[in-house]
């Protein structure tokens, strides 16, 4: 009795050993999806949003897979939370939106390690940025953007962070003509608007040429050139269908 009662006492110390070691297993894929959807987050534009989201896809359902299998329920349902996310982030079709879900998947990876930490009783903070190498992520420099967390490709990220500055602030400037440019036609369009309601004594399509049409540079700043465009064009629209609205209003009146 007391050789079986340890016999099952082992049994049971082999299996908690192999599921620990099942989900430590999963702690290499978690801080790649923790690294690409903070780098997704972090981006100043829809397509790096959704280029980071897209790595970090695979790298979550690495975890849920692992995890389900050793047990780890917390941080098996935390891993399809988030790349149901980050799915989410290719879906849409503009910066704000896309990084919108880019950070909850950012929440949810970092929840995630948490409970794998629980799971595996390890400390969380000697685990976070120790399995980035010798991984299979790691395999391919050029596909593979987490590399620049490791100082031999310090300068790598250092440049293509520059390279990115500098193709937003190109963007920028675009949005700035644009600004000048629309905002300088639809004055012109209002002020004739103006001269006309005020020939015909229409005072309310009068009052209706005095509306706001301004983009700010704020909005420039937080926003696309595509946006930007979009903005001025959608104003345009609503400036005509109003002029129409009222200009037929006054004209039932004469």
């Amino acid at each position: 009795m007391k050789k079986f009662i340890l016999t099952s006492i082992g049994l049971i110390q082999f299996i908690a050993s192999n599921a620990q070691l099942s989900c430590d297993d999963a702690f290499s894929a978690a801080n790649y999806s923790v690294a690409h959807t903070t780098n997704a987050y972090e981006s100043n534009n829809n397509d790096h949003v959704q280029e980071w989201s897209y790595k970090a896809i695979e790298t979550f359902r690495e975890v849920e897979d692992i995890t389900i299998s050793c047990g780890c329920e917390d941080a098996a349902n935390l891993a399809y939370e988030g790349y149901e996310a980050a799915e989410k982030a290719q879906e849409q079709n503009t910066w704000e939106r896309s990084r919108f879900y880019a950070k909850r998947a950012n929440e949810k990876a970092k929840l995630m390690m948490d409970a794998l930490a629980e799971c595996s009783n390890s400390d969380i903070s000697k685990i976070k940025n120790s399995s980035f190498e010798d991984n299979e992520y790691a395999s391919n420099e050029d596909d593979n953007p987490a590399d620049y967390y490791s100082n031999d490709n310090a300068e790598a990220k250092k440049i293509e962070v520059a390279k990115l500055k500098a193709e937003r602030d190109a963007e920028i400037q675009k949005q700035l003509v644009v600004k000048l440019d629309a905002e300088t036609a639809l004055r012109q369009i209002n002020a004739g608007y103006q001269s006309l309601a005020n020939a015909l004594g229409c005072k309310q399509a009068y009052e209706m040429a005095k509306s706001s049409y301004e983009y700010t540079i704020k909005q420039i700043n937080s926003n696309t050139l595509t946006d930007t465009k979009m903005h001025y064009t959608l104003k345009l629209n609503e400036i005509a269908e109003k002029a129409m609205l009222n200009f037929s209003d006054c004209a039932s009146g004469f």
